[in-house]
């Protein structure tokens, strides 16, 4: 209970002060060769199955988003509507969900809407719709996550590979520049074959 209230009240506060934008995502990609490779985490899809983040990534380019509570879905819907408007016919480009609860409380609580989320999901997405129920602290700080009441997005190229980020409700900026470099990387993984 203390980690809980103590988090919250931090995130909370800094979410207050920043409304959720703690800064404006980059305008250009990361090289290849700078940029980080996306952790493996095992969870479990709506479909019951377990998976782990990192087998989904190889061959398909993926906006894979980060949310912690509810907020944090608001932010990550912001970026997610207008991808999927675009993309959702191409076949080398994917959506990737992860629905992280790290707190034992609110494990519980998750489990029991799992039905209902299940349930408001669209069939398409449910397989690539992960709930992780652990502590990722580790993972939050090498993805740079700070704050578990904002919702974050990384556009992972084909190899696995983060090449840009962004968190809190999506700017008309920052999704025009996402669905560019989404084109962008897919146009250079189709040059490549």
């Amino acid at each position: 209970v203390e980690q809980a209230t103590k988090s919250y009240f931090s995130d909370v506060h800094e979410m207050r002060q920043h409304g959720g934008k703690m800064y404006y995502a980059s305008t250009q990609l990361m090289k290849q060769e700078q940029a980080g490779y996306m952790p493996r985490l095992e969870g479990q899809d709506l479909n019951r199955k377990k998976v782990t983040t990192t087998d989904k990534l190889p061959g398909k380019i993926s906006l894979m988003t980060y949310a912690y509570a509810r907020f944090g879905e608001t932010h990550v819907d912001t970026f997610i509507k207008p991808f999927l408007n675009k993309f959702k016919d191409e076949k080398d480009v994917q959506l990737i969900e992860v629905n992280v609860q790290e707190n034992f409380l609110k494990q519980q609580l998750v489990k029991a809407f799992v039905p209902y989320i299940r349930r408001n999901i669209a069939p398409e997405r449910k397989e690539n719709y992960i709930l992780l129920m652990k502590d990722i602290s580790r993972v939050r700080k090498y993805l740079d996550m700070t704050n578990q009441y904002i919702g974050y997005v990384y556009l992972i190229d084909q190899n696995g590979r983060i090449r840009w980020t962004a968190h809190g409700e999506a700017t008309e900026e920052e999704v025009a520049n996402m669905l560019a470099m989404t084109e962008y990387l897919v146009q250079k993984k189709n040059e490549s074959k």
